[in-house]
This record gives C-alpha cells, structure tokens and sequence, in this order.
C-alpha cells in the first residue's frame, strides 16, 4: 500500500524544494455549512451575500453550493493588488447544469466563468472594463457535467501570458499584456441568472504563478490537497512526485 508523505522535508526532497506556502494569499476550504467561509491562511475570510449551504465534496467531506445567485464577497486589499506579480488561482469545480452562467471568480479586474455565450466552455478575462482580455478555453472544450474539475488560472507577468490549467494535463493560453488594479468586492461563487447550479471546492490565490511542478503537487494525483498538506505533507500522495 502506499503510505502518505509525513513531513515538508518529504516534499521538498521528493518535489525539489516545492513551497506552496511561499506567496499564498488566501486558501479558502469552503467546507462550512453556513455563514462565513474561513481563509485557513492569512484571515481574508469571505462575507455571505446569498447561501445555499453545502453539497458533498472531493478534497473535504462538504463544498460549497453555487445555486441561484449563491456567493461570497470580501472588499480586496492591497494583498490583491498582482500588477507587478501576477497571480495564481488553484480551486475544484463541479458543474452540474448547462442551462446558465456560473461566475466562479471575480477578481474586479479578472474574472473566471462558464457561460452559454462561450458554448459551455471556461473563460478567463483580464481586465477591468472593456478592452478585454478573454481567454475562452477551447483546447479544454466543452465541461463535462458532474465531475470534479481542477484548474488553475495564471497570470504570468514575465512571459506575458495568461493561461489556465484543467487536471494537470489540458492547457489553454494566450499573450496577455498584463493587468491594472481597483478598489471593490473579491467574489467567490454567484450565477447570473437564477437556477444555475455547481458547487466550488477549496480554492487558494498566490501573489505570484506557481511552477508546474507546484501545480501538479496541488492536483496531486486527483486527489487534491488540504491546507494542513501544504503546511504538513501530510495527505501528498506518492504518484505526484518528481524524479530529481
């Protein structure tokens, strides 16, 4: 049977010195029933504008419920501000209707969504108002209904692109010239239209675009992991790491 990894320096030997602590913003577990959801990391908690509770989970026993304009809001910090870092997002969704639009993040000056206008595909928008950048993620296609989907959405500032990641294998990217920064309400979750349904698993921000290698130890194995993993090792499973 293979045994979990136990402790960072498992990780750092067998993932060459991965931190995913280094830069984290904001990990968000989103396992709680109701009311505020707790950043794990660094205390930007996550205000309820609308609740629709919880639905089960894959990396912890519940996730949140994206149902009829269901989301989370907390008013952004210069902790938000990625104009000379760029960013990463890593989080899990599951979708389960194609009959609306799913806002999954809303960044004020970025945004990741599935609508029907991108023919039920993925889109990753730079931009505060219009010129925008969009990214629409045709490699990826259409999303499969009810699975759990990771990806990780990147602005990368020293290559100039902005791409987005679907379980550590599919990669849809493009130039993007990079961002601006405004004052408002970070969103997690919400739909446009009532009776669009999803849930969200737990989803974490870095100040900075995570290597591949990063990105894979998060996937880890589809597994997925909890912030004490990123802390401990502790739950890393063996599949998802390197030869030196």
């Amino acid at each position: 049977m293979i045994q979990p990894l136990t402790s960072v320096r498992s990780i750092q030997s067998g993932l060459h010195h991965v931190n995913l602590l280094r830069g984290m913003v904001s990990y968000w577990p989103l396992t709680e029933a109701s009311g505020t959801r707790y950043d794990a990391h660094d205390g930007k908690h996550l205000t309820v504008e609308r609740d629709a509770g919880t639905l089960v989970g894959l990396v912890y026993p519940t996730a949140f419920k994206v149902l009829s304009k269901s989301n989370l809001k907390r008013v952004v910090d210069s902790s938000f501000n990625f104009t000379q870092t760029g960013f990463t997002l890593a989080g899990w969704i599951f979708v389960t209707a194609t009959v609306s639009n799913l806002v999954f993040i809303n960044g004020i000056d970025w945004n990741l969504t599935y609508t029907l206008s991108t023919n039920s595909k993925i889109r990753f928008v730079i931009g505060y108002s219009s010129p925008y950048t969009t990214l629409n993620c045709t490699n990826f296609g259409v999303i499969p209904l009810s699975t759990w989907i990771f990806l990780v959405a990147n602005l990368d500032l020293s290559s100039r692109t902005m791409s987005v990641k679907f379980n550590d294998q599919v990669l849809d990217s493009m130039s993007c010239s990079g961002m601006t920064y405004h004052t408002g309400s970070f969103q997690l979750g919400g739909s446009t239209v009532t009776g669009s349904t999803g849930r969200m698993g737990p989803f974490a921000l870095w100040n900075r675009t995570l290597t591949s290698k990063e990105q894979q130890a998060l996937y880890n194995n589809g597994l997925g992991l909890k912030y004490t993993a990123c802390t401990s090792g502790k739950g890393l499973s063996r599949a998802s790491i390197w030869t030196p």
